[in-house]
């Protein structure tokens, strides 16, 4: 879809000598979500990134904004009486990228407009960026789709294999659905990366858990602690499992 609509415009008195404001992205983004997404009345947007992707003498920006598109999945064993879901079981969540030209106009002396236009909208099924699927997979987590999670964070991997960002949520993902050697195994491989990372040890130590191992466990608090002796997280941990001892 292709679109040439302001949604945004805003008058500006401008001095002599003053400098024109910077282009706010949120109150952007909040015009987009009331006003750009009218047609996913039933879905639920979120923003979750702003990609300024180019600017000229700060008059004018070119802006993608990127939307998780969350369509409820429902239940049909519980209807209401006119045969209406009364039960969410699950989401399918999707991107949307909004492409938006914002540029400032003088329009008389002392007065200059912000204008805000909407050039695109698109869906991104099969051209995700990194990025992206990050945001994608964070919001299936959230959500408790572990195993829809970590099929994205498989993907990231088979293109960098060596993202500890995605080495840690992986795993937590494995923890989630008590898979817990997986989870131990992605650990060890992002430790291979950042040795000196608390959360990973911390991580790893409540994979251990799980699976039964309470001497490793210990261990990997204990570095954790070392690591980042004032997290009382971690110090929590360590106490709770003193006592299994």
């Amino acid at each position: 879809m292709t679109t040439k609509t302001v949604i945004f415009s805003q008058e500006i008195k401008i001095n002599e000598g003053d400098v024109l404001p910077e282009i706010n992205p949120d109150l952007i983004g909040g015009s987009i979500l009331t006003i750009g997404f009218l047609e996913y009345f039933y879905h639920e947007i979120t923003k979750f990134d702003v990609n300024f992707r180019n600017s000229m003498d700060d008059t004018r920006k070119d802006i993608t904004f990127c939307f998780i598109d969350s369509q409820p999945i429902s239940s049909t064993e519980n209807l209401t009486p006119d045969g209406f879901p009364t039960e969410i079981t699950g989401y399918n969540h999707g991107i949307i990228k909004m492409d938006i030209i914002t540029f400032y106009t003088k329009i008389k002396e002392g007065m200059t407009e912000l204008r805000v236009y909407q050039i695109g909208s698109r869906y991104t099924p099969d051209e995700l960026s990194i990025d992206d699927i990050h945001g994608l997979a964070e919001v299936y987590h959230e959500t408790k789709g572990f195993k829809e999670a970590i099929k994205l964070y498989e993907d990231i991997l088979g293109q960098i294999p060596d993202d500890v960002c995605a080495l840690i949520n992986i795993g937590l993902a494995h923890v989630c659905i008590k898979e817990y050697q997986r989870a131990i195994d992605y650990y060890k491989t992002a430790l291979e990366v950042e040795s000196d990372d608390s959360l990973i040890w911390y991580n790893l130590g409540i994979a251990h858990e799980g699976n039964g191992n309470i001497e490793a466990a210990k261990k990997a608090y204990l570095k954790a602690q070392e690591l980042d002796p004032e997290d009382e997280e971690i110090k929590k941990h360590i106490e709770e499992l003193m006592k299994k001892l």
